[in-house]
Order: C-alpha cells, then sequence, then structure tokens
C-alpha cells in the first residue's frame, strides 16, 4: 500500500497562481480565480506610474487549496514589479509564501541581464545572473500581446518568479468579432487571453484544468474557500473492476483512455509494463498496459556506473540534487561498504520510506529540503531518492502515471533506476514496484520533464481493468 495510507501527487498549484496575474489592467483591478464555478483565488493589482516614466504594479495574490481534502494552505505572493513605458523589465521585490517555504526574491536588469537574489526560509542568500535579453514579466504578458497583435504567431520570453527562470511561450492571436482579440497561448498549459479593443484583458481560460481568472469586483473577488483538488487536479480515477489483492497478481491488462495527447508524448515502457494495443479514433486515444510480475531480480550491478551515456541521470536539476553536501554526507553513510548497486538501492529505500513522514504540501521541494523537513508527498519521496541515489552512483530517473490506493487510481511520482535495465522504485512506499499497483505515463531524468502531460490530463483520463491473473 502507499506510505501511510495515501500519497496524492500534485505539482504545486502555483502555476495557477502566476498565471493569474498575468492581466495588466487599469490602475486597479480585482481578479477572481475560479475552477469549475468555485473560486478559491483572487489577485489584486495596483497600477502606479512613477516620476521617472517608470510603472509599477502592486500585487497581491492568494489561492486557498486542500491537497485531497487532507490538507488545506494559502499560498500568496505579495510585492511589486517595475517596468519603463515599453513594458521591458526594469526590477522586481516579492515575497512568496508556501506552507513550508517562505522566499524573498528580488532582482534588478541592467545590460541584459536579470542580478536576482533569492532567500528561502531565511537562509543565506543565493545570487544568479539570468540572461534577460527581450523578456517580460508575467504582470505584462497582455500588454505584450496586445502590442503584437498584428503578428498573428510569434513567442514570448516570460520570467517565472517562483522557479527563478525564463520560460519560452507560443502565442497565436485571432480577431474577435466585437473588435478586440482571442490570444491562445501555450507553455505547459494552454490559456486562452479575451483582450477588448483598448487592450485590457478581461479573463483568461486555462484550458486543461477547466479553470478562468476573470476581472470581477474586490467582494466578489475575495469570496473564495478551499479548492479541494480530490475534485480532478489529483487524477483521481475510480478503479474497475477492482483487484482482490494487487500484490498477489502476476500479470494484468488495464485500459487507458484520454483525448488530445499524441502517443509520442507518453513512455508506457518499463521494466514490468508495456503497451500491447494503441487505438485512435480522432482526437480520442487508447492504450491497452500489459503488466507482468518480473520473473527474477535486477542482474548485479556493481558501483561506481560511470558510464557517459547515463550523464543526464546522475547530475543536479531543479529539485535532485545529488551534489548538495547534506545529500552527500547521508548517501555515504546509507551506504557504508555496499558496491552492489541493488542492494544499495534497497536500502535507500528502507531509509527514506522510515525517515521520512507524509504531508500533503502544495508546492515541490528539492532533495535537500526534504532532507531538512523530513515530510513532504510523493514528489518529495521522489526528490529526495533521486538525489541520494544520483550521489551513490546510481542512474535515477522520475515516472508519473498512476498508483492504487484502496479503490481509486490516483496521480502519483516515483523514480526508476538503472540495474543492467530502468527498474521502477517507489520510496513512498519503500519498495520496487513489481505487480499492476502503477501504470507509469512517463519519465524523465527531471521532475519537470514529466509534466508536459501531467496537466493535459486533468479531467480527461479514464483507466479500465481488462483482465488480471494470480
Amino acid at each position: 500500500m502507499l506510505k501511510k495510507g495515501q500519497q496524492f501527487f500534485l505539482f504545486s498549484l502555483s502555476i495557477l497562481l502566476f498565471l493569474s496575474p498575468l492581466l495588466s489592467q487599469t490602475k486597479e483591478s480585482w481578479l477572481k480565480l475560479e475552477r469549475k464555478g468555485k473560486g478559491y483565488g483572487y489577485d489584486h493589482i495596483i497600477v502606479e506610474d512613477l516620476n521617472n516614466g517608470n510603472i509599477k504594479y502592486r500585487v497581491d495574490h492568494t489561492i486557498k487549496t486542500d491537497i485531497a481534502g487532507f490538507n488545506p494552505q494559502d499560498i500568496t505572493q505579495k510585492g511589486h514589479y517595475i517596468v519603463d513605458g515599453n513594458m521591458n523589465p526594469v526590477s522586481f521585490d516579492l515575497q512568496i509564501n508556501f506552507k513550508s517555504k517562505e522566499t524573498r526574491i528580488n532582482g534588478e536588469c541592467r545590460d541584459g541581464t536579470l542580478f536576482l537574489t533569492r532567500q528561502v526560509n531565511a537562509e543565506e542568500s543565493r545570487i544568479l545572473e539570468i540572461p534577460f535579453d527581450d523578456v517580460y514579466f508575467e504582470v505584462v504578458l497582455g500588454n505584450i500581446i496586445f502590442q503584437r497583435k498584428d503578428q498573428g504567431i510569434f513567442k514570448l520570453k516570460v520570467f517565472n518568479p517562483v522557479e527563478a527562470k525564463v520560460n519560452s511561450y507560443d502565442v497565436e492571436v485571432l480577431p474577435d468579432d466585437r473588435g478586440g482579440i482571442i490570444a491562445k497561448v501555450r507553455e505547459r498549459i494552454t490559456m486562452i487571453f479575451y483582450i477588448d479593443k483598448k487592450g485590457l484583458v478581461k479573463q483568461i481560460k486555462f484550458v486543461e484544468l477547466n479553470s478562468r481568472s476573470y476581472v470581477t469586483s474586490a467582494r466578489n473577488a475575495r469570496n473564495i474557500n478551499y479548492l479541494n483538488t480530490s475534485d480532478g487536479l489529483t487524477l483521481t480515477v475510480l478503479c474497475k473492476p477492482q483487484f482482490p489483492n494487487v500484490w498477489d497478481i502476476n500479470k494484468a491488462q488495464v485500459s487507458i483512455k484520454w483525448k488530445g495527447i499524441p502517443f509520442e508524448q507518453f513512455q508506457f515502457t518499463d521494466n514490468r509494463q508495456k503497451a500491447i494495443e494503441t487505438v485512435q479514433n480522432g482526437d480520442e486515444y487508447e492504450a491497452v498496459l500489459e503488466i507482468n510480475k518480473p520473473l527474477s531480480q535486477p542482474d548485479q550491478v556493481m558501483l561506481p556506473i560511470q558510464d557517459e551515456k547515463f550523464a543526464l541521470f546522475l547530475e543536479d536539476s531543479e529539485f535532485i540534487k545529488p551534489s548538495d553536501p547534506a545529500i552527500r554526507r547521508q548517501a555515504i553513510e546509507i551506504a557504508g561498504d555496499e558496491k552492489d548497486a541493488l542492494a544499495l538501492v534497497k536500502k535507500i529505500l528502507l531509509w527514506v520510506y522510515e525517515n521520512i513522514g507524509t504531508e500533503y504540501l502544495a508546492e515541490t521541494l528539492s532533495g535537500p529540503e526534504v532532507l531538512k523537513r523530513k515530510r513532504g508527498k510523493c514528489v518529495e519521496f521522489s526528490t529526495l531518492f533521486a538525489s541520494l541515489a544520483r550521489a551513490a552512483g546510481i542512474p535515477t530517473r522520475v515516472a508519473f502515471g498512476e498508483a492504487l490506493n484502496g479503490q481509486n487510481w490516483v496521480g502519483h511520482m516515483w523514480c526508476e533506476v538503472w540495474l543492467g535495465d530502468w527498474i521502477a522504485v517507489d520510496a513512498a512506499s519503500g519498495i520496487l514496484v513489481e505487480s499492476p499497483s502503477h501504470l507509469k505515463f512517463i519519465d524523465s531524468p527531471t521532475v519537470m520533464g514529466t509534466q508536459r502531460i501531467r496537466w493535459k490530463l486533468v479531467d480527461n483520463l479514464s483507466i479500465e481493468v481488462l483482465t488480471f491473473q494470480k
């Protein structure tokens, strides 16, 4: 069973928090964020003309989320952005608060570079220099789209303060019969901007998430409540028919159905699982997965594993940090004199399972942050395990899909390690995955790499067990 009964995967609702304030409006605007008609977030934006010709955007954003009904929490961003009269970035200063993480981030743009200072939980500041040519702050994206509307199709580079990096947006502009424009903007999700003929954004629809942000009154904007993410964001799907005991199943065939995501964006194969049939009917897709319990233990592989083809699976990334000193010390302590890769994988799995508690956080923590906090959801178990395993010289990647939890399939993240083949392991359960308890959809050397299909599956997934054998 999954760690302490449940282990939900939600990759940070900040994707909505920091897409919502893309509405650059009049001198003061209130916006409401809602999903399926239920308000759970708001944005308050005040625009001020400065004496030097620059423009200041004061921002106050809040999202209320309850991770699958287990952990209500507020996510907030407060501060300001300053741009020049052409909407080019000048500086910004923000305080971003999640339940377990308070981040102060500020920066100044000079000569095509953003000089950024980032401090998390009042610890030592981190200084970054980010190339910033032709990059815009999120808060003025609506303005920029309207300015460039005659280009039709173009790309925009936009700074994301949560990730402290620049993301690329694909923009397609279409005329509106009322004289305004409709702009389709794609990054991880698809956004549709509705902009009137004066250039004011009235609404943004977040297509895959069945959500929207729209201009309204202050009273209505603040009339919100906690969003229970089990309404679809956590990809919870009833398992039917039920397995009698999934751990006793040696072979199963499972049908997965969805819309609008080409087969080539999935990676269904691991050491237990393969797609034996794929069917496409217009925009509708189905894959039949066959899952077989491995017949034998993985081959013995001795450490260290130094083949250059595994470089991506041994290096640092945004959340996986094998080079962190605390991670390296812990990996050495766990490993001792062990040189057998499989034996060490089992030791790391057991250590993470026994030493990390479950907490349903909206944010995503890095491996070192999990090691310090000792709590998290499935993604945190994965970032810590991957950090420790890579520090020990074991190539490791992350996998995303569905895991069986009681009567439901639930969106979940786990890892795969190279032991002569890619072997599925789940630190949240402390196991080598051998049963049809996990259905893999995608793998990647990075957490972010699993996200290209994750949000597209919201309200867009059905699963049916076709056959099984003990």
